[in-house]
């Protein structure tokens, strides 16, 4: 009997001893001889199961999709005769091969429009240094045509106006000959707001709208002397009188304009324009004698020669 007792009462003693400790004897063996397992906390078993579920149901979701896609593909590739099947990939091939001849065709043509930019630009240069060269030349070779203007006569008076004889002696001191010669001079009474420059501006583009076929021709080096008698109208000198604010004088000015060609450019017309002013003013109702007055060139801006 004693020794029944004893050993229940020393594991009644073990298992009182785990109680107070707040935990089981997880290394005393059971009844039976084997360890007793540890036990499991029951929210760790719910967490467990929770993913074995989430799990499941994801598997699921997959064979379904796999289920619905597998029919349709397999139906694709049962209906699709070979022809089709080629048919798809050369469209492929194509495709492929068409993107990368555009590639490459987008590259050959940003270098061709960067040489064909390259191109213009030096053709612009060599189109501007060819307008350069040729302006050069044409200076260097151009005739140029020089006036020199002195009276021979007095100012006389007319019931109409009154008129000056003057000699005009132009000159070629360019290289080539000058063709088409056109002589223009006006004697022009100014007012005190009139404007001479303005006037052989006006002079000088008549003269090279003139026919240049009935023009006289002049070799370098070479000189031509003509005498002419320039009139002002009395209309002119009524209104320079009347702008001036005098009754008896009024100044005047000699305008005169050459225009001529190169024998090298029929299309081309040059022109050497030139403003006399007198040192004296001319009367208005009564003659001037020669000697009694002088010409000059006017001013800086006397002489103009295009």
């Amino acid at each position: 009997m004693l020794p029944y007792i004893l050993p229940r009462a020393v594991k009644g003693v073990h298992t009182v001893t785990n109680q107070h400790e707040g935990r089981p004897n997880q290394q005393h063996a059971s009844d039976n001889g084997h360890p007793t397992p540890p036990r499991i906390p029951a929210h760790e078993e719910l967490g467990k199961e929770k993913r074995a579920n989430t799990r499941q149901h994801q598997k699921s979701t997959d064979s379904k999709r796999k289920v619905a896609l597998c029919p349709a593909l397999t139906r694709w590739v049962r209906e699709t005769t070979f022809s089709d099947a080629l048919m798809v990939l050369l469209t492929a091939v194509i495709a492929v091969v068409t993107g990368v001849y555009t590639h490459y065709a987008k590259r050959q043509w940003d270098e061709m429009r960067r040489a064909t930019n390259a191109s213009i630009i030096a053709a612009n240069a060599a189109a501007k240094q060819a307008d350069v060269s040729a302006s050069q030349l044409e200076l260097a070779e151009r005739p140029w045509i020089s006036i020199e203007v002195k009276p021979v006569g007095g100012v006389e008076q007319e019931p109409l106006g009154a008129h000056l004889t003057v000699a005009f002696t132009y000159r070629n001191i360019g290289t080539t000959p000058a063709t088409g010669i056109v002589l223009v001079p006006e004697l022009y009474a100014e007012g005190i707001t009139d404007d001479a420059v303005s006037e052989r501006k006006s002079v000088c583009q008549f003269a090279t709208t003139v026919p240049a076929d009935f023009g006289e021709t002049l070799f370098p080096n070479t000189s031509r002397t003509e005498v002419r008698s320039i009139r002002v109208s009395r209309e002119k000198i009524n209104n320079a009188l009347t702008s001036s604010l005098s009754t008896d004088r009024f100044f005047a000015a000699l305008v005169v304009c050459v225009a001529y060609r190169p024998s090298f450019q029929e299309s081309a017309r040059y022109y050497t324009g030139i403003i006399y002013g007198f040192d004296h003013a001319f009367p208005a109702n009564r003659d001037l004698p020669a000697g009694a007055f002088q010409m000059q060139v006017k001013g800086v801006n006397g002489t103009l020669a295009k």
